[in-house]
Formats: C-alpha cells, structure tokens, sequence
C-alpha cells in the first residue's frame, strides 16, 4: 500500500497537474481537474493506495483537499476546516 501526491498549480489559463512531482496535464478549471485525475485513478484501478490531492494557494501554501472516493470527485473540492 503507497501514498501519492497529487498537486494541483494554479497557472494563467487554468490548472496544472502534478501527480508525485512530474507534470502531467492541464486543465481550465480546478474542478475538470480533479475528476480529471479521479477517472484515471478508477480506469487503472488504483486501490489500496492512499491519493493526497493538494492545491496551492495564492499564499504559495499548499492545502489538502479532501479525500477523493471513487465517483465523488467533484464534493470533493473543499478543503478541510482548519
């Protein structure tokens, strides 16, 4: 069982996507993004691996968005109550 990161980088034109610090794709909204990255993640099956999805902010912190669950990609845009 492993952990993946998954970053999400604001850029001029939308959303970039890191997934364990290699630059995947880009996406013109945060939200296309994530179901982006939770689709492949059910396509190729990933399960008993842990996904922690990030993004940063414009403070340059990155935030932990929720869990994603299969299906619920698109609840899951809310990051966690501090």
């Amino acid at each position: 069982m492993g952990q993946h990161f998954c970053d999400f980088v604001p850029q001029s034109d939308g959303w970039a996507v890191l997934m364990d610090g290699r630059w995947t794709a880009s996406y013109p909204s945060l939200q296309l993004a994530v179901n982006a990255v939770a689709a492949e993640r059910e396509r190729k099956g990933a399960a008993g691996s842990r996904l922690v999805m990030r993004r940063l902010d414009a403070d340059g912190n990155l935030r932990q968005l929720a869990a994603v669950r299969q299906g619920s990609a698109a609840r899951d845009l809310q990051t966690p109550s501090v």
